[in-house]
């Protein structure tokens, strides 16, 4: 396992237009529970649906994989063993990158993960089979720029892989505006960008080919934010969850009731010197 530190201004990031910050995520890894590898992420509801989902376009075999964001770098274990792939992830929180480095090491991965800006990253053009992310771009207030990052980093061929929340008009919203975490949601959040022909409109002119864009479920109550730190009554909220999660596996949901929106594209031309 490589791990490797640059040099980061404080406070915000280098990112135009970043919501959040390099301080809130440093607060936010540093405070959360449940973040540690456990071996049993795979069996979590959305995640199965999404596993079916990768496997109609992703193929298995010696092949390189980013992910911008990879704080925790669970989805990053689960591309080393279900498509055998090598794994690489980039995230400006130390904090982020410290629980990344444990998860691979409880889950016995192997992994480059670099901790630095996206927009100053050290990684190569046209490096990567896929590059994605998973709860990122939202958090730009014009995320064209951060895609572009993504793009640039992806061959001719690989796959692009983007998914963010649906806070807009839905369940998430409304459960949230009862939690009063409301504020802190608009306050981090691009809400313009989770739509369908929105997500759609960003694509157009990249060079990409769109292979899949649609509200994703089953029902995923975890992405409400909550202040509890009690670990009892957090798996005691993970086991609900996931209850209904299965519930609802098969449901055609509305997209009011879907968690997230998913973009999965192929690069088709180039990068333009």
């Amino acid at each position: 396992m490589i791990i490797e530190k640059l040099h980061q201004p404080e406070g915000r990031s280098l990112r135009s237009g970043d919501r959040v910050g390099k301080e809130l995520w440093e607060r936010t890894w540093r405070k959360g529970a449940l973040e540690g590898y456990i071996g049993l992420e795979r069996y979590i509801a959305i995640n199965k649906k999404l596993d079916k989902l990768f496997k109609r376009f992703l193929v298995k075999g010696d092949k390189k994989i980013l992910e911008i964001g990879c704080a925790k770098a669970k989805h990053l274990i689960y591309f080393a063993r279900e498509f055998g792939y090598e794994i690489y992830g980039i995230d400006y929180s130390e904090s982020g990158i410290e629980i990344a480095n444990e998860n691979l090491k409880i889950a016995g991965i192997p992994g480059t993960i670099l901790c630095e800006d996206a927009f100053k990253t050290s990684f190569k053009s046209e490096s990567f089979n896929v590059v994605y992310s998973m709860g990122l771009i939202e958090h730009f207030e014009n995320p064209k720029g951060i895609i572009n990052v993504h793009i640039n980093l992806l061959k001719k061929g690989g796959k692009l892989i983007i998914t963010v929340p649906n806070f807009r008009n839905s369940l998430y919203l409304i459960l949230s505006m009862i939690l009063r975490k409301d504020k802190e949601i608009l306050e981090t959040h691009n809400l313009s960008i989770m739509d369908k022909e929105k997500l759609k409109e960003l694509m157009l002119n990249q060079e990409l080919k769109v292979l899949f864009l649609d509200y994703f479920g089953p029902i995923d109550l975890m992405l409400v934010p909550v202040d509890i730190k009690a670990k009892p009554i957090l798996y005691l909220m993970h086991l609900v969850n996931q209850v209904i999660g299965y519930a609802t596996f098969f449901m055609p949901l509305p997209r009011y009731l879907c968690p997230y929106l998913v973009l999965i594209a192929e690069k088709i031309g180039t990068n333009r010197s």
